[in-house]
C-alpha cells in the first residue's frame, strides 16, 4: 500500500504538469474517487472478508489512470489541432466532448482486456484471492463509467474557476533610446553656459 501510494503521488505529480492544473486535479479527484469506491465495496456487503481486499484498489486506480491519461491525450490532440486557437470555456466544453467520444473505444478495448484477464484470474485462481480479483473487476467497470462521464465535467469545471483567475505578467523592460537631436543648434549650445 505504501509503493501504491508513492506510485500514485508521482503519477499525480506527472499529471499536474502535463496535463495543466484544472484536467490533472479533475483526473486525481476521479481516481481518487474509483480507489474509495472500490476500496469500500466490501465494507458495505455482508461478506466476511480480509483486510487483503484493499489491495484491489491501487489496481483499480492504475487501469483508471491509464483510461484517463487515453482521454486526456486525445484532449490535448484536439486542442493542438483546433486552428481557431479559442480558449473560451464553450469551445473547450466542445473539444472535452469530442475527446470523450473519440476515445471511447480505447477506453473500452483497454478495460474489455483487463477485466478478461481478471476473469481469467479469478476462475483459475487461488480460492483465497478471488475477492480481491472480484473488486479489481468492480473497480475497472466503476472506473471505465466514472473516467467516460465524470472526468469530462469534472475538468470543465476546474477550467472555469481557473479561468476566471487572471495572472497578468510582468511586462518587458522597454530599452533606453538615446534622443537625437533635430535642432539646427550646435549640440553644445543646449546646456546653458557650456560655451562661456
Amino acid at each position: 500500500m505504501l509503493a501504491s501510494a508513492i506510485g500514485m503521488a508521482v503519477a499525480a505529480v506527472y499529471l499536474l504538469l502535463r496535463y495543466r492544473l484544472s484536467r490533472g486535479i479533475a483526473t486525481l479527484i476521479v481516481t481518487a474517487g474509483i480507489g474509495g469506491i472500490t476500496a469500500g465495496l466490501f465494507a458495505v456487503l455482508p461478506i466476511a472478508v480480509g483486510g487483503y481486499v484493499l489491495l484491489a484498489a491501487p489496481v483499480a486506480c492504475l487501469v483508471a489512470m491509464i483510461m484517463e491519461i487515453m482521454l486526456m491525450n486525445k484532449e490535448r490532440e484536439l486542442v493542438i489541432e483546433d486552428k481557431s486557437r479559442d480558449k473560451s470555456v464553450e469551445n473547450r466544453e466542445t473539444i472535452m466532448v469530442n475527446a470523450t467520444k473519440y476515445s471511447c473505444t480505447p477506453i473500452i478495448t483497454f478495460g474489455a482486456i483487463v477485466a478478461f484477464i481478471t476473469v481469467i484470474m479469478l476462475g483459475f485462481g487461488p480460492i483465497a484471492t478471488s475477492f480481491i480479483y472480484m473488486n479489481i473487476l468492480f473497480g475497472i467497470l466503476v472506473g471505465g463509467v466514472m473516467t467516460v462521464v465524470l472526468l469530462g465535467p469534472v475538468a470543465q469545471i476546474f477550467y472555469k474557476l481557473f479561468s476566471k483567475v487572471n495572472i497578468e505578467r510582468p511586462s518587458k523592460k522597454t530599452k533606453k533610446t538615446k534622443a537625437v537631436h533635430k535642432s539646427a543648434e550646435p549640440e553644445e549650445a543646449i546646456f546653458i553656459g557650456i560655451n562661456d
